[in-house]
This record gives C-alpha cells, sequence and structure tokens, in this order.
C-alpha cells in the first residue's frame, strides 16, 4: 500500500468485517474489507468518517464512507432533485396528490404549482424522513453494545431478534442513501 501511496482509513464499528457465519468455536472473523485513499483525496475532503455497519444476510459488513468536500471559490443555489427512495415510503402519492389539488387551477399557472409542490416536497422530506446519514448514525448507536455481546457470545434470544430488527432498520437507510446517491 505504501508504494501506491494508499493509506487505510481509521473507522468506527466492529472490528471484523467478514465472517463464515458460523456459531462457536467454528467461527471465524476477520478484517478483510477497508477503505483505502490518497493524499490527493485527502485535499478535497475532511471530516471524514467510515463506519463498518450491521452485517445482515452477507459474511461482509457494508462500509459507510461520508464526509464532506472542499470547494474552492464554488457557491451554488440547492438544485432541487426528486429523490428515488421518497418512492418507498406508501404516503408520498396521496401527498403529492393533494399538493397539486390544493392550489386553485384559476389562480396559479402550472409554474407556480410546481414552486409550491417543490417547497411542499422540501418540508415534507424534512419531517417525515429527515437526514438519512443522521438517521443512520443515530440507529448504529443503539446495537453497539449488542454487537459486542455478540461477539463475547454472551447475546440472548431476545437480544439476537433485537439486532436483527436494527440490522434491517440499517439495511434498508443504507439503501435509500444508495438510491440517493446513484441518483446524483
Amino acid at each position: 500500500m505504501k508504494k501506491t501511496g494508499l493509506m487505510d482509513a481509521s473507522w468506527k464499528g466492529p472490528r471484523f468485517t467478514w465472517t463464515n457465519k458460523r456459531e462457536g468455536q467454528r467461527r471465524i472473523e476477520a478484517r478483510l474489507d477497508k477503505t483505502l485513499f490518497n493524499v490527493n483525496w485527502l485535499d478535497i475532503n475532511y471530516n471524514i468518517m467510515v463506519r463498518n455497519l450491521q452485517m445482515i444476510d452477507f459474511d461482509h459488513r457494508a462500509i459507510l464512507v461520508s464526509g464532506e468536500y472542499k470547494i474552492k471559490g464554488k457557491s451554488w443555489r440547492k438544485q432541487f432533485m426528486f429523490e428515488q427512495y421518497w418512492l418507498e415510503y406508501p404516503e408520498l402519492n396521496e401527498f403529492v396528490k393533494d399538493s397539486i389539488e390544493k392550489n386553485d387551477a384559476r389562480e396559479k399557472s402550472l409554474t407556480e404549482k410546481l414552486v409550491t409542490l417543490r417547497s411542499n416536497l422540501e418540508s415534507w422530506n424534512r419531517q417525515k424522513v429527515g437526514n438519512l446519514e443522521t438517521n443512520l448514525r443515530e440507529i448504529r448507536r443503539r446495537p453497539e453494545e449488542l454487537e459486542i455481546k455478540e461477539e463475547n457470545g454472551e447475546i440472548s434470544d431476545n437480544e439476537k431478534m433485537l439486532l436483527r430488527g436494527l440490522a434491517n432498520k440499517v439495511n434498508a437507510l443504507c439503501m435509500q442513501i444508495q438510491l440517493k446517491w446513484w441518483s446524483k
């Protein structure tokens, strides 16, 4: 890695990123998956956080890399984008329909209706969905204690079920984040 100028990022979360999915003494765990970066990448990124996420149905953990970009001398108005992951919320269709129908057709042009819809969708997103990365960070705090118990073989069946439920929520949030970034 040193010859290529790549560095392993520090990380948070469970130590191991792979398991053979067996129990007891037959269980093997290792840190196979890593996040690598170089100095040039660090020049344009800061507040980098790497987190090993919950293992769900696979033998590898997902890795979430988040941070902020440094952009010199650039400023722009945030562009509105309909997020594909919003379609996973069943109430969205009714919300959009209500938002459009509440505008009196005689008083507003199509452009004005779309501007109002944009504003309503942005409010809906803040209230209903929130920040996906923040939601993920908050839900990830809860199972860490259970994961330590699991690694030490001290977890009860009820705690395993709780951990599984939290893992499903983490997986759903990760899929929404992935959809969000794929669409950009």
